[in-house]
């Protein structure tokens, strides 16, 4: 045995995972656990650098299209107000015109007064910021109908019956088809206003119609 031949050097002392004893890759020296860490390390950092951007991300989004929902609604909900005050004097202008009352001078000047700013009111929503083109045609249809009421109202007897045109029985056909389509329109709003809010169908009450058009039955004389 020669004693001055170049020994081998001593085997690296191995650390080991005492989770899992019977697998050997578990034990491996230090300078190998440590770019083990390092590799692993880099992979973790790598992850966040991309997971964080894209779940702030992706949580600004979120917050955009809440935040223009709630716009949505809030330009719904003006709507809403408008057509419903502009439905209130179709409904009145129905009945006095249905049941031939007498309409104050008083009062006529309030529904021209009312129709007057229900009808400026609308032309000053911006359409291009509604939700969809439903929304969009309810308002046109809504501005449409509220002209056509402002119109009526100039050419109404102030302090005689509610006679838009020539006979009573058109005058009161006119303003009831008039209080129908309102009631549809404003029913339809109200249904995109509700959707928005997540409203299901199934939970949004049912709008109810004014009853359809009846003509009013003719006078017969007592004698024959």
């Amino acid at each position: 045995m020669d004693l001055n031949a170049p020994q081998a050097p001593p085997a690296p002392i191995e650390y080991c995972v005492n989770v899992v004893t019977q697998w050997d890759f578990t034990c491996l020296p230090r300078g190998e656990w440590a770019s083990w860490m390092q590799a692993i390390g880099a992979l973790v950092a790598l992850a966040i650098a991309i997971l964080v951007p894209a779940l702030q991300h992706r949580a600004i989004q979120r917050q955009a299209r809440a935040d223009r929902v709630a716009d949505d609604v809030r330009l719904l909900a003006i709507c809403l107000s408008i057509a419903k005050a502009a439905e209130s004097v179709a409904i009145q202008a129905d009945i006095h015109a249905r049941f031939r009352r007498p309409t104050p001078k008083l009062l006529w000047q309030g529904w021209r007064t009312s129709i007057a700013r229900s009808l400026d009111s609308l032309r000053s929503i911006p359409l291009h910021l509604l939700c969809g083109a439903e929304a969009v045609s309810c308002v046109i249809s809504l501005r449409r109908m509220t002209e056509v009421c402002a119109s009526r109202l100039s050419k109404a007897a102030p302090e005689g019956e509610l006679i838009v045109s020539a006979g009573k029985t058109w005058a009161e056909r006119q303003w009831s088809d008039t209080r129908f389509h309102f009631k549809l329109e404003v029913a339809h709003l109200q249904r995109i206003h509700d959707t928005l809010l997540g409203i299901p169908l199934s939970a949004q009450p049912a709008p109810a119609y004014p009853p359809a058009y009846t003509p009013p039955k003719p006078e017969q004389s007592p004698h024959p």
